[in-house]
């Protein structure tokens, strides 16, 4: 797992903060990973694959396709993501986006690569961001 990822669904879990995956790879493989990193029993059926959309990222479907399930308007989801595919889908699905690059330099992601996301280097970054948030 990436290091914080069982704390950050811990914090958003008792926020009461709904969160997903939504992920251009298929869904069995989704479940096995979140298995192997300890986290599947925290999404359940919240796992959206790109498969099932019929689009894959950059695409911005499956982010679409997600916040349709929460009934939650685009511009009020948060996509945390790591890849450049991942960080344009976002911005092309109207949905703010944190670029998790924990240990890419940044010569190697200039601002064009991140498509308007905001670059993070820990998901523990994500809970103090939303805390304050979130308790408003």
């Amino acid at each position: 797992a990436v290091k914080g990822a069982v704390e950050l669904v811990l914090d958003l879990r008792a926020q009461g903060m709904d969160f997903c995956v939504a992920s251009n790879g298929l869904r069995d493989k989704m479940k096995v990973t979140l298995a192997r990193a300890g986290l599947l029993p925290f999404f359940g059926e919240h796992m959206f694959s790109a498969y099932e959309v019929g689009a894959s990222k950059p695409a911005p479907d499956v982010f679409l396709h997600a916040a349709r399930q929460f009934g939650v308007p685009p511009g009020d989801c948060l996509v945390v993501e790591d890849s450049s595919s991942g960080f344009e889908a976002a911005k092309r699905a109207g949905m703010p986006c944190l670029a998790l690059l924990p240990s890419v330099p940044l010569q190697v992601s200039p601002p064009a690569a991140l498509h308007g996301a905001y670059r993070i280097t820990a998901l523990q970054e994500v809970v103090q961001m939303l805390g304050p948030k979130a308790q408003d």
